[in-house]
């Protein structure tokens, strides 16, 4: 990996420079100079680089000069090695987004632990900026579809949420959408060009949990090859989403409290303590209070982590919002599969708006992409729903029976077939003689 690295040395003591150009070379390092701001401006226009070590005091101007040259989103690919001791010349770049500030004379490992701990947190950074741009499209708050007054209630709230730099809590069922709800809020806040990270706290093995989310030394465990800056350290001036976070082991509840509370981060076998300016949105379908109140999760963490609750109603509690998403999923189904536009009849309308969806809006995407993976021709009947959908579905047009008429008519059915014969009736039934006449005069059952 080494020998893919291009970096970039800014430093007009030329014996400094070429000390460093020796050094980075015996790495496999791909090595371009500059002793002046102008050719340093110039250096940065023409190539790319993965890494630019920049010294802060150039014969013909400051150093941080270069990074506004150099996007914000950026930025984390600089590290100031200068003699300066300059405080607020060095509060200025780290600012400014560099990743981070090297006093001379400098340690040749601290250098080059530094620069590997750079390029490998810039490897993964790319890898999510990748993933962010592809579903950016897909992420904002004009992709989420509704007409329920319920949601438009809690899209409302988001939209200032996003705004705000407070912790968000988003709870509801599976399939309700709270990543993409998550990502809607972190597109449309302030943080939008610096990376959003997802967590899955629920698939983190307990003894991974802390090295996963803070990072680790390398040496830190066995099989630790190398340093890892963690999950926080990767969304610095970012957004961090902890998906079911109610799924964290307590052991390290405690510790993610301390870094909301502190934003100091410290990684495993590490002594070296990182400031971080992240933005924390958790999501949870477990009921978060509730778990408080059985001892499962911690009370501190709990109202830290709540400090705006955003709550997704069910799909069957907003049944106006299925039609909706229906037509919406048959057109992406449409795309993906490069086949003509399939619509839904109304009888087979029906049938979706009365099923509960005990998956949510996740269930219904996937319904209906595979109904149209297998459908042979333009048009959804019910003969085209899954069994499941018109066995727990109301018959279109029927009236809903209540349990009374639904015994009158069973027991009436019975009494018929035994011709009225009250002893095999009750027996059939489960009933006692008493219990049976009873029912007949109430339902006045006659031959």
């Amino acid at each position: 990996m080494n020998g893919k690295a291009n970096i970039l040395i800014v430093e007009d003591d030329n014996a400094l420079r070429d000390s460093l150009r020796r050094i980075l070379m015996r790495r496999n390092y791909n090595i371009e100079e500059s002793s002046s701001l102008k050719q340093a401006i110039a250096a940065v226009k023409t190539n790319s680089h993965d890494l630019v070590l920049l010294d802060l005091t150039l014969p013909d101007g400051n150093g941080t000069s270069l990074l506004t040259r150099i996007p914000e989103e950026d930025r984390n690919r600089v590290i100031v090695v200068s003699g300066t001791r300059n405080l607020d010349m060095a509060i200025q770049a780290m600012k400014m987004g560099v990743y981070d500030f090297l006093v001379k004379p400098v340690d040749r490992e601290i250098l080059l632990a530094t620069i590997q701990k750079a390029l490998s947190v810039n490897r993964q950074l790319a890898g999510y900026r990748e993933l962010r741009g592809s579903l950016r499209d897909f992420s904002s708050f004009d992709r989420i579809q509704f007409r329920s007054h319920s949601m438009r209630e809690m899209i409302h709230k988001a939209r200032e949420a996003a705004e705000s730099d407070r912790t968000i809590l988003i709870q509801g069922e599976t399939g309700t959408g709270k990543e993409l709800l998550a990502y809607a809020i972190h597109n449309a806040s302030g943080r939008r060009h610096r990376p959003i990270i997802p967590v899955n706290c629920a698939a983190i093995p307990e003894h991974l949990a802390e090295s996963e989310l803070f990072g680790f030394e390398q040496g830190a465990f066995t099989g630790a090859d190398s340093s890892y800056s963690g999950r926080f350290r990767l969304a610095d001036k970012g957004t961090i989403f902890l998906d079911e976070i109610g799924e964290l082991p307590q052991s390290i509840q405690s510790k993610l409290l301390r870094v909301l509370e502190s934003g100091e981060v410290i990684a495993l076998k590490s002594r070296r303590m990182d400031r971080l300016d992240v933005r924390v949105i958790a999501a949870s379908n477990r009921d978060l209070k509730q778990m408080v109140d059985t001892g499962l999760f911690r009370e501190d963490l709990f109202y830290r982590v709540e400090q705006i609750r955003l709550v997704i109603p069910p799909l069957r509690e907003r049944p106006e919002d299925i039609k909706l998403l229906t037509d919406g999923f048959l057109r992406s189904a449409a795309l993906t599969y490069n086949k003509e536009l399939v619509r839904i009849s109304s009888e087979a309308q029906k049938y979706m708006t009365s099923y509960q969806w005990p998956g949510n809006v996740r269930e219904l995407k996937n319904t209906v992409f595979e109904i149209v993976t297998f459908i042979d021709g333009t048009e959804i009947q019910p003969r085209h729903l899954p069994t499941k959908i018109l066995d727990r579905s109301i018959t279109p047009n029927e009236p809903v029976r209540t349990l009374k008429e639904i015994e009158k008519e069973h027991i009436h059915s019975v009494l018929k077939q035994t011709g009225f014969n009250i002893s095999r009736t009750a027996n059939m039934l489960g009933i006692s003689r008493p219990s049976l006449y009873r029912k007949i005069n109430a339902f006045n059952l006659k031959r």
